[in-house]
């Protein structure tokens, strides 16, 4: 009998990243940590992929003016 407990960390984990630009222009790429709706507003959680800080973004996410 084979213990599957062994193969558990060989799963391939799902990131969702997205890349956001801070206002001097600085590109970081950040992981999708969560999602939250609340009174009818959608809000994500982001932190940042390239640090070793647990400092956290969250976004209010909106359309623009084409839907998008």
């Amino acid at each position: 009998m084979t213990d599957n407990h062994d193969n558990i960390n060989e799963l391939p984990e799902e990131v969702e990243t997205c890349v956001l630009v801070d206002e001097d222009g600085n590109e970081s790429v950040f992981e999708l940590i969560g999602e939250l709706e609340i009174d009818g507003a959608e809000y994500l959680a982001f932190m940042p992929i390239e640090s070793d800080d647990c400092e956290y973004v969250i976004l209010k996410k909106e359309r623009d003016e084409n839907g998008e």
